[in-house]
């Protein structure tokens, strides 16, 4: 397997899509951080500031950070717990939810762009694949494996 190539594929995929949402958002002004934040408080509304951080597998404190952003905007808000108020739950705000049929056809169309041309059985083991590698990537134990040499 050519990984060089294959890391080099991730990166472009990963750059450019950044720059379309970016640029697709321009009128809410919105950064790719915040965009992917949203797109799954969608899924999971009422969600912990903490599982979302795992959920994204960044750190807390980008999350919160990225929720303040997001608040400031009006896009959705945080509410602390009835039992303990430290915990917080993020929901889409009533502004947040209005926007949700665009941000789900931002992706929607670079999706579609990216798989243009693409049979459909191939694109499905790609998913495939990709979804195999997203949960690995997920899971691993970082220092573990930077250990190995």
């Amino acid at each position: 397997m050519d990984y060089i190539n294959a890391a080099h594929c991730f990166d472009i995929i990963e750059r450019r899509s950044q720059a379309y949402i970016v640029a697709a958002c321009a009128e809410l002004d919105l950064t790719y951080a915040e965009y992917v934040l949203l797109h799954n408080l969608y899924d999971h509304a009422g969600s912990r500031q903490d599982d979302l951080a795992e959920m994204l597998c960044v750190d807390k404190a980008a999350i919160t950070r990225t929720l303040k952003l997001l608040e400031g905007k009006g896009l959705i808000k945080r509410l602390p717990g009835e039992q303990d108020k430290r915990v917080k739950y993020v929901y889409p705000s009533e502004k947040g939810l209005a926007q949700e049929v665009f941000l789900r056809r931002v992706l929607q169309r670079w999706l579609d762009y990216l798989a243009e041309g693409v049979e459909s059985s191939f694109a499905e083991v790609v998913i495939a694949g990709l979804q195999l590698l997203a949960q690995r990537a997920q899971s691993v134990n970082l220092p573990d494996l930077v250990q190995k040499k």
